[in-house]
């Protein structure tokens, strides 16, 4: 543990911080991700402050202690400002697994990354929702407007924000919060997205073209979303309900067969 004494950006007054400092190959952090952190602000700031007091930090303390519902969107905040951020998996404070982030190597800063992206016009949004006819462009499930965010089909590690005083609606869609979730992980785990960073390579790919695509995170997987609504559900929750993963699949390929 050592003494760090740093001005914030925001601030007049000097701030004494208490920091347990992952070991590096200096014997802390890298004075270039410090450089980074410093100019940051909102929860990226906030998840780097945690991640250099503590070493890492959890999608449980990222939700519950720092307040921000969405963990995921939280740590791509500070992916989005060129600082590499490890994943590991974690259990939380109930012994469920859950994500556990940590700075990555100096050598993978990505140099010139603004913090934030572009906040999207409401206009944009509803324009986005009106052509995919209500749904969820993954699950293709009808939604209220407010539960569906706007999401870039390639990554914007990746890709960006390209012009953002004249978005192209190509480039967008709208999903659910859980898939954006589930994406986030997929992408974190794609070789494309680890060293790649092909954009063509995403394009073709099920997170961003779902309704026609080639391959899912490299991968040849073929994904269905089964979407069962009012009686229909609680039926099907039932006849599911304590079946292990591989006997859940064959009763619902069985029940798709006798369709």
């Amino acid at each position: 543990m050592r003494k760090r004494y740093r001005k914030t950006p925001h601030s007049k007054l000097w701030s004494i911080r208490f920091a347990l400092i992952p070991l590096m190959a200096n014997g802390s952090i890298d004075q270039r991700i410090l450089d980074i952190v410093e100019g940051l602000t909102g929860r990226a700031r906030k998840v780097c402050d945690y991640i250099i007091e503590n070493g890492y930090i959890t999608t449980e303390v990222i939700e519950q202690e720092l307040k921000y519902g969405h963990g995921p969107r939280a740590v791509r905040d500070v992916r989005e400002s060129g600082i590499p951020i490890v994943t590991k998996q974690s259990k939380d404070s109930n012994g469920k697994r859950c994500a556990r982030y940590e700075f990555g190597e100096p050598s993978q800063i990505i140099q010139g990354r603004i913090q934030g992206r572009t906040q999207f016009p409401k206009k944009f949004k509803e324009s986005l929702y009106e052509s995919q006819k209500g749904k969820c462009a993954i699950t293709g499930v009808d939604l209220d407007i407010r539960y569906l965010q706007v999401d870039h089909k390639i990554p914007y590690q990746i890709q960006g924000d390209g012009d953002t005083m004249n978005l192209v609606a190509d480039e967008y869609m709208l999903i659910t919060g859980e898939c954006q979730r589930q994406k986030s992980w997929s992408c974190e785990q794609c070789e494309n997205f680890k060293s790649l960073l092909d954009a063509d390579i995403c394009r073709k790919c099920y997170w961003a073209s779902p309704d026609n695509y080639e391959h899912t995170e490299c991968r040849e997987l073929y994904k269905l979303y089964l979407v069962y609504e009012n009686e229909e559900a609680v039926e099907m929750k039932e006849k599911l309900n304590g079946m292990d993963a591989e006997t859940a699949k064959r009763f619902i390929l069985d029940n798709l067969r006798n369709q």
